[in-house]
């Protein structure tokens, strides 16, 4: 009957702490910084416009120096894995929060 009453539990058995409001806060504080990153991570993407025009178009006579075409390649690509990793930051956090509100 003690067992019953107790839910089952045995005497000496921890109880469990409920962590359903901090996880619905880790994971929404997870994604308002991811946004803010993919937001200016899309933005960087389009900066340096004209540089990156002239390394596109291959003409011999472009005014930038080699180091200058490897460091714009460089940013444009780590702009680009910013905002691809930010995104997935927030769909997983989205994710989450989603399943933890409803009890997965």
């Amino acid at each position: 009957l003690a067992l019953v009453i107790r839910g089952g539990a045995a005497a000496g058995d921890a109880v469990m702490k409920n962590y359903y409001g901090d996880a619905l806060g880790y994971f929404g504080g997870l994604r308002v910084p991811a946004t803010f990153l993919a937001g200016s991570s899309l933005a960087a993407i389009f900066t340096l416009k004209h540089k990156a025009s002239n390394l596109a178009s291959n003409k011999e006579e472009s005014d930038l120096s080699s180091i200058e075409k490897r460091v714009l390649k460089f940013y444009h690509l780590m702009s680009v894995s910013a905002f691809a990793l930010s995104l997935n930051t927030i769909a997983t956090c989205t994710i989450a929060y989603t399943a933890v509100i409803h009890g997965r």
